[in-house]
């Protein structure tokens, strides 16, 4: 088995892919020679074109700044990109998984990660995205929130993926709690 490029009279480059079997006798003898000559030109362009389009998708998906989450239809983890979880190698060990493995990196309590594929399985079995917005404190004290979309994502009536995504509203929010102290107080201060 061989593959190898010629140049056609046309000009152009063509790949050939070249499978030889030689039949022989006991003592040694070639008694027949069967070969299958192909072109595969068009399948190897094909192929690199589906290639090269996978990475375009990968490099936008990456550099969002919203984490980027799919799950397949048994909720195992088909993507994360760098913002879900900037370490390369930790995404690739992530991937394949079932998402509790994300939960238990992420340190997620139990109660979150069953609040968290109800969500998911009611999405599913609704055929509707759902919304949530989480409160998270992580160990300094320090609060952020973010909104966490999911989205089931059919082909024909069999569930595919799950995308779910999340934007940080940290600064929004902080901003509207502000407001409403600011807003307390100056009630209280015209009382």
């Amino acid at each position: 088995v061989s593959q190898s490029r010629y140049l056609h009279a046309s000009g152009e480059n063509r790949i050939l892919f070249d499978q030889t079997e030689i039949q022989k006798e006991l003592d040694g003898r070639v008694v027949a020679v069967r070969a299958v000559i192909q072109d595969v030109t068009e399948a190897r362009q094909a192929q690199q074109l589906l290639e090269a389009q996978r990475k375009f998708n990968e490099e936008i998906l990456d550099n969002l700044p919203s984490e980027v989450i799919v799950l397949d239809h048994q909720f195992n983890i088909v993507l994360l990109n760098k913002a879900a979880e900037p370490d390369p190698s930790r995404r690739k060990e992530l991937t394949g998984c079932y998402f509790e493995s994300y939960c238990d990196a992420a340190g997620l309590s139990n109660a979150s990660k069953k609040d968290k594929l109800e969500k998911f399985t009611s999405s599913a079995e609704n055929k509707q995205s759902v919304s949530w917005l989480d409160e998270l404190t992580d160990g300094s004290g320090s609060r952020r929130f973010v909104l966490r979309n999911v989205f089931p994502y059919f082909e024909g009536s069999h569930l595919k993926y799950m995308i779910c995504y999340a934007i940080d509203l940290t600064d929004r929010r902080q901003m509207e709690l502000d407001l409403e102290s600011a807003l307390h107080q100056t009630r209280i201060y015209l009382s």
